[in-house]
């Protein structure tokens, strides 16, 4: 490991150890990635179950408990399977829930208390056992501040009660996560302006299963660059060193078409042409190359043709310097359809900074 490696690891567990991640309050959740890492391992058969709890300081709840989770163990089989079906929204969120609280005049921002939605996977069926985190930029501070997590129901309904001090917003974004399955996170704006302090969402959010890789070579020597390969051709260029949370071995993604339902992120954004969830999800930290990207030419464009490439933004996900807000679905480089035209490759210098969801249109 090179000694730029490990003092940039060292002075990153400083600042996170120090910062909580932009949150310090006890009833915050913290707000790394690293509720994800425990539980989700390479399952053989059943695979590895859901995590229980909270778990304060992870904020996803970790947990290891088998047999009875959604892991997929290393082979093809895809949680979300079949045709959507419609939507069947529980009455729960037919309704604000109610509450006590009376808008502060004081509060320069939205003034919010509670918030209700509802979480379902591809298929449109409930996720019980998944968390909702609301990601709050607070009013007039503008510091982010990620809340203790709310935990989804036998319907897929969950409830976020904020605290007291956290209520004046200037804008909320919500993170969906399942811990130990292999689904993504999802991150999605709620619509905040004017709504009060009660609000209830009936449109669901959607957490996207994931599948293996089709070549994951073994982490070996840890500081050592290799290429993982999924079944969609998609490429990355990874060191399992980098991986924050040590994901490497649980490395999944699924290609997601662009017009499924649930991408909320998509709103008043282009469409792009092609794009990808991860799980689970993990920042990468800064390496000896770049996390570079190809993918099959699917779309006939000519050789030498410049893509942008897009990412969600999500926690701790940061691109030269610069942190991409979550929920944001923002470019971080280009890529080249290479001279055969068979790929699409990340031009020199671009690396993917987090997974998350990956995507890319063209110019």
């Amino acid at each position: 490991m090179s000694p730029s490696r490990l003092l940039w690891a060292a002075l990153l567990a400083a600042a996170l150890i120090a910062t909580g991640c932009t949150t310090s309050t006890d009833d915050a959740a913290d707000t790394g990635v690293g509720g994800e890492g425990e539980g989700e391992g390479e399952g053989e058969g059943e695979g590895e179950g859901e995590g229980e709890g909270e778990g304060e300081g992870e904020g996803e709840g970790e947990g290891e408990g088998e047999g009875e989770g959604e892991g997929e163990g290393e082979g093809e089989f895809d949680l979300d399977e079949g045709e959507p079906q419609p939507y069947q929204t529980p009455a729960a969120v037919m309704m604000d829930p109610a509450t006590d609280a009376q808008p502060d005049p004081a509060c320069g921002g939205e003034y919010v208390a509670t918030l209700r939605g509802w979480l379902v996977d591809r298929i449109g069926r409930p996720v019980p056992g998944a968390f909702a985190q609301a990601c709050i930029t607070l009013s007039p501070s503008g510091m982010l501040k990620c809340i203790r997590p709310a935990n989804a129901d036998a319907d897929g309904v969950f409830t976020i009660n904020v605290p007291d001090g956290d209520r004046c917003a200037e804008s909320i974004v919500l993170r969906a996560i399942l811990p130990g399955t292999p689904r993504a996170s999802m991150f999605c704006d709620f619509d905040i302006a004017g709504a009060g302090p009660s609000m209830s969402f009936a449109e669901p959010y959607v957490l996207y299963a994931t599948h293996p890789p089709r070549s994951r070579p073994e982490p070996g020597d840890i500081n050592a660059r290799r290429t993982v390969v999924f079944s969609s051709g998609l490429e990355i260029d990874l060191t399992p060193f980098d991986f924050n949370n040590a994901g490497y071995g649980a490395l999944r993604a699924r290609k997601v078409d662009p017009t499924e339902r649930g991408l909320c992120f998509l709103e008043g954004t282009p469409v792009p042409d092609a794009m990808w969830a991860f799980s689970p999800e993990d920042y990468l930290l800064p390496g000896d190359g770049p996390n570079a990207v190809r993918f099959p030419n699917e779309d006939g464009l000519e050789p030498g043709e410049t893509v942008d490439l897009y990412l969600l933004g999500g926690l701790e996900c940061n691109v030269d310097g610069r942190h991409i807000r979550e929920g944001e679905w923002a470019t971080f480089g280009t890529a080249t359809v290479s001279d055969d035209g068979a790929m699409v490759v990340s031009d020199p210098g671009v690396s993917l900074p987090c997974l998350t969801w990956l995507g890319y249109r063209a110019r």
